[in-house]
């Protein structure tokens, strides 16, 4: 009898082993059935996302030739992520941004950077990173304090690629980058608290771009090498065209602010220049800001711009600025003030980011597309995995819920 009992209990304890094996294996299963099901998820969210860029190119390669403005077609797209685009069971919220609504962080002068959420040390640090030489700025960084890192690496000496790169500097940190700063440039951007006023990551682009043509589309011309004649055609005035000319010859004009520096130049005049005329040949320029699609934070980091004329350009933004000209049609805007900041604007663009979050079961993947125009046709150049997790959230002013959905295909 206690031989059977002894057999029993270790029969009983065989089967406890072999139903917690089973039930081991079994929770083992699942959770590589659960991975599995994950990954493939995330796969279908990063395609749609990706779809929800090519949307986007399809809806850009509609842009005729002109300025470009907030109520364009491009700009109206995905209602700024509240509509839902369903592509069977998975789906895209998007939104358009135009790079040149942005500072470019490859192209800001110090003065600019300095109105910025930055510090001077993180200023000369970034003027460091992107510049060649050797030497560094009086608290900035090169290839020696970055060489004597735990894990050393060299200054890149070249333009940014992306913002995110911005964390690669002296002095950047997520939270500088990413996070609203106390009042450190002096410079309030926005109306409100500290707390409203914009992150730098909300400020920026590494990638902006407008090309250099005047209301006709035509190219405009250069105006260190057009001929007396046509300056004074443009002009109306030959005492201003042979100013023009003598100048050029002694010394070329760098910017076009030195150019309306000419004695005699009148408001008219120099709405006329800025229209037919620009410093180069080169049919598209870097680092402009569009009159037409900036935002006020976006305009107040421009030196030398009053805070009056920034409200008077952003009540103009809903009619528009045809060219670049029309800028000297606003109240207060002198001959003065346009020598000190013209060289900063645009009214056209030719890069735009696309930002998109695309979802699939509980997956979602947000990216952002970097779309040029390359011969007038719009061409996927780039698509960036923003660093910061729930960017579109917290960064881009989505709602959480979208309000409406537009099916692209239905489920089948």
């Amino acid at each position: 009898m206690k031989r059977r009992g002894t057999v029993f209990i270790l029969a009983l304890l065989t089967v406890v082993a072999l139903t917690a094996v089973v039930a081991s294996m079994s929770i083992s299963q699942r959770s590589a059935v659960l991975s599995r099901l994950r990954r493939v998820e995330m796969i279908r969210a990063e395609r749609i996302a990706e779809a929800g860029i090519q949307r986007a190119i399809a809806e850009l390669s509609t842009r005729t030739t002109g300025p470009v403005l907030t109520t364009d077609s491009w700009a109206t797209l995905g209602n700024n992520g509240d509509d839902r685009f369903v592509v069977g069971a998975d789906s895209f919220r998007i939104q358009v941004i135009d790079a040149s609504s942005l500072v470019n962080i490859n192209n800001a002068p110090e003065e600019q950077l300095q109105r910025m959420p930055l510090t001077q040390e993180e200023i000369d640090s970034i003027l460091d990173y992107r510049s060649a030489g050797e030497t560094p700025r009086a608290t900035g960084a090169k290839d020696d304090y970055y060489n004597a890192l735990t894990t050393p690496y060299n200054a890149k000496l070249l333009p940014f690629e992306t913002p995110d790169e911005l964390l690669q500097v002296r002095g950047m940190t997520p939270k500088t980058l990413y996070q609203p700063q106390e009042n450190v440039s002096g410079t309030t951007l926005v109306g409100g608290t500290a707390d409203s006023q914009p992150a730098l990551i909300d400020l920026i682009t590494t990638d902006s771009t407008c090309s250099q043509v005047d209301t006709a589309g035509t190219q405009k011309r250069n105006i260190n090498t057009a001929n007396q004649q046509a300056i004074q055609q443009v002009v109306g005035s030959a005492q201003v065209a042979t100013q023009i000319f003598q100048r050029r010859q002694t010394t070329p004009f760098t910017t076009m602010g030195q150019v309306l520096q000419v004695p005699g130049v009148t408001t008219q005049i120099a709405k006329s220049l800025l229209d037919n005329f620009q410093i180069g040949n080169g049919a598209v320029q870097t680092g402009k800001i569009n009159l037409n699609t900036a935002t006020e934070a976006v305009l107040n980091t421009i030196p030398n711009l009053p805070a009056d004329l920034v409200q008077t350009i952003l009540s103009r933004q809903s009619q528009g600025f045809q060219s670049l000209g029309e800028i000297m049609d606003l109240p207060g805007f002198s001959v003065q003030v346009a020598q000190q900041t013209v060289d900063q604007f645009s009214v056209t663009s030719d890069t735009f980011l696309v930002r998109v979050v695309g979802t699939a079961g509980s997956s979602k993947v947000t990216l952002i597309g970097v779309v040029t125009f390359r011969n007038n046709i719009p061409t996927l150049i780039r698509i960036e995995h923003p660093a910061e997790s729930n960017v579109s959230a917290s960064r881009w002013g989505w709602n959480d819920e979208t309000t409406s959905d537009t099916v692209l295909k239905e489920n089948s």
